[in-house]
């Protein structure tokens, strides 16, 4: 588990356990399973997830170019995915001490997202 970033779980209500379970950019996966992502699936989640938005000149409204907007981050996206839960791996924790590091660890790590959603574990 030294690589992974994320933590992503999958338990879908109504679904029978091992049933696979697709999710675009990053692959198919078991329902009832566990899975450790690793910042290249992360990062590969969130380019693929990426769009195009077009780039106007702002006193003609002259189309300009395209520019790419990175998609959302794993932990942002897995709030609107039903039955999926992705948490941040905990890879400062040298020690057997999840209790107390676990909640300042994922709050310390919610604050410092690009786009900040909340903290709620």
């Amino acid at each position: 588990m030294s690589d992974a970033q994320y933590v992503l779980v999958v338990d879908i209500p109504g679904s029978p356990k091992g049933e696979g379970v697709a999710i675009t950019g990053l692959g198919e996966f078991k329902n009832g399973s566990s899975y450790d992502i690793s910042k290249e699936q992360a990062d590969n989640f969130r380019a693929l997830n990426s769009t195009q938005e077009m780039v106007y000149d702002s006193k003609t409204n002259e189309v300009l170019g395209a520019e790419m907007v990175q998609g959302p981050t794993l932990l942002q996206a897995s709030k609107t995915m039903h039955g999926i839960t992705v948490t941040t791996a905990d890879k400062d924790n040298d020690e057997d001490e999840p209790d107390e590091e676990d909640d300042v660890d994922e709050e310390e790590v919610d604050d410092e997202d690009e786009f900040p959603e909340g903290s709620d574990s």
